[in-house]
């Protein structure tokens, strides 16, 4: 009989026991479901980081980050171009795409060529602290002219394969050299080194009659052309 008042009172709080069990483990499931949601947002966010890293290194990629200016050359009597440099150590790859003016000289009217440059300068050398010499520097440009009297593809009017090239399109390769100064720190405006280069080129057409005629002097298949070269960073 004296057990009874306990069991009595075990009946009664029963009732609060289980609602506070139910309440611990709602909770417990809240902190669940509350760390589950922190993961899946913590997730997106870095999903969002690396996209927006990638958009960035893209656009960024964009922008030049040299300007050159030449002289003759294949692409007009004066050019001017925005390139890329990159690759491993000193930028060993270049691209560029030049806009190069030629006056009308016998012509009726002066004309614009544009030209895209595939550049490879393997080496380096230190000659100064700020001064270093490129021995080597090759590769090929693609370049055209813009006239309704030059062609792609052959008109109709000349017989079938009677001209076997395009007037407007021509293939060049070049070999050269260059000098290259660099801006010191406490100097630099715009950029952060000047260099001044030399090149020998030669297109499709002049090479291949050359290889069927040997006896044709070299410097009427080359041209040569000098220019400047602005590394922005």
């Amino acid at each position: 009989m004296k057990s009874l008042p306990r069991i009595l009172l075990t009946l009664l709080m029963l009732p609060s026991a289980l609602t506070m069990q139910a309440e611990t483990g709602s909770l417990q499931n809240d902190d669940i479901v509350t760390e589950s949601r922190y993961d899946s947002l913590k997730l997106q966010s870095s999903r969002y980081s690396q996209m927006l890293h990638r958009y960035q290194r893209f656009w960024h990629g964009l922008i030049p980050s040299q300007i050159k200016v030449q002289y003759a050359g294949s692409i007009g009597l004066c050019s001017v171009a925005a390139g890329w440099h990159y690759g491993p150590q000193h930028r060993i790859w270049e691209t560029d795409l030049f806009f190069g003016y030629l006056p009308k000289y016998n012509s009726r009217t002066a004309r614009t060529t544009l030209t895209a440059k595939q550049s490879y300068v393997p080496f380096r050398v230190r000659l100064d602290d700020d001064l270093d010499i490129e021995p080597l520097a090759c590769g090929l440009f693609l370049s055209t002219i813009f006239g309704e009297e030059f062609w792609g593809s052959q008109p109709s009017k000349y017989p079938k394969k009677y001209y076997g090239f395009s007037t407007k399109i021509r293939a060049n390769m070049f070999i050269g050299q260059r000098l290259r100064f660099g801006i010191p720190s406490s100097l630099r405006k715009r950029h952060n080194a000047i260099s001044f280069y030399y090149e020998f080129s030669t297109n499709e057409l002049y090479l291949i009659s050359y290889i069927s005629n040997s006896s044709l002097p070299l410097k009427d298949i080359l041209s040569l052309n000098c220019g400047l070269k602005f590394e922005l960073f």
